[in-house]
């Protein structure tokens, strides 16, 4: 089987710096472009990765290079490029994960409609554990009704904005009725990377759920498997769910 061929858009943020690495860390992986905004002064020449023996990427600034380079595109920019992203993913039929949060009704919208021509994978949260984890809360907020209210906290570092957080809302999206039901609480301290936690409570019963993300290395490990997956994937709008769906 011949080598995936990558490209990288957001590539010198804090999360494309974990995917390049782990890209050319992988076998059967190569990251063929490494892109970033047009209006960041910041961005430096090159991916350096970590494994020295491997050769630097370039960075370009022009996203339609990465697309014209790379069999999948994974986006980790910003709500605001999203959109034109997905219409480049369309035009050039290259499939394309989306893993920028913050997108608004307007944006996803519009992917919608470019999914209709190219498989998009659109996540808050690319973690194997969390995807696999949506799925069970699918199940249990079927099989349970509504005999259960359901708590989601989340706990992440100082530095994170938005609360709930995108994965929160995910979780209770995954419960249907349940999750409109949510009773949703945060605390940003310290450096915590992420974590999640659910319970459903009845007068008789609790059931707890926990999902800790000890390293980011988990976010650009989901998403490559996600990115083999995508690749043979007819036109669609897909989740991390579908990839481990049964």
């Amino acid at each position: 089987m011949p080598d995936l061929k990558i490209g990288l858009l957001g590539a010198t943020g804090r999360m494309g710096r974990a995917l390049a690495n782990e890209i050319l860390a992988q076998s059967g992986l190569i990251l063929t472009a490494a892109g970033e905004r047009p209006d960041n002064e910041s961005v430096e020449g090159q991916i350096r990765p970590h494994h020295h023996k491997i050769q630097a990427v370039a960075v370009t600034k022009n996203a339609e290079v990465v697309f014209e380079r790379s069999e999948v595109v994974l986006d980790f920019t910003e709500a605001s490029a999203a959109v034109g992203h997905a219409r480049l993913a369309a035009a050039t039929n290259t499939p394309l994960l989306i893993g920028t949060t913050g997108l608004s009704k307007n944006n996803e919208s519009e992917i919608v409609k470019h999914a209709a021509n190219i498989a998009i994978l659109r996540s808050r949260n690319t973690s194997r554990g969390i995807a696999l984890l949506t799925l069970a809360i699918e199940e249990l907020s079927e099989r349970l009704g509504d005999d259960f209210e359901v708590k989601i906290h989340d706990i992440h570092h100082r530095g994170k904005k938005d609360a709930p957080s995108g994965t929160a809302l995910m979780l209770a999206e995954a419960m249907g009725g349940a999750g409109d039901r949510a009773v949703f609480s945060s605390s940003r301290e310290g450096s915590v990377i992420g974590e999640h936690q659910i319970l459903f409570t009845s007068a008789d019963e609790e059931i707890g759920l926990i999902h800790r993300a000890k390293s980011r290395k988990l976010f650009a490990t989901g998403a490559l498997q996600a990115a083999r997956w995508l690749k043979n994937q007819p036109p669609g709008l897909y989740s991390m769910k579908d990839v481990f769906r049964p």
